[in-house]
């Protein structure tokens, strides 16, 4: 359940938007001139979130890893030219 309520209204009520999301697990939108600008989640809502996060961020890490395990490999560098690599591979994300 997700409902929005503006920041200053959110002020006002705080203590009971708390209860709302810690207690029956609704998502608040704060806005701002009526626009999102925060959220109110609870607990377990964020560790979903967070959990969900690190799983891309490390699939993404460790698939960068295995190119460039891959790429030295096949060129047959020395340890030495392992930092050319790792800049190449930042350099193409930018």
């Amino acid at each position: 359940m997700e409902r929005t309520v503006n920041i200053a209204e959110a002020k006002a009520h705080f203590s009971s938007l708390i209860e709302s999301v810690a207690h029956e697990g609704e998502r608040i939108l704060l806005l701002s001139h009526g626009k999102p600008k925060a959220a109110l989640v609870g607990v377990e809502d964020l560790k979903r979130l967070q959990g969900g996060l690190m799983t891309t961020t490390t699939r993404t890490v460790l698939t960068h890893a295995a190119e460039l395990r891959r790429k030295i490999a096949s060129r047959g560098k020395k340890h030495d030219a392992i930092e050319d690599d790792l800049e190449a591979i930042r350099g193409s994300k930018r």
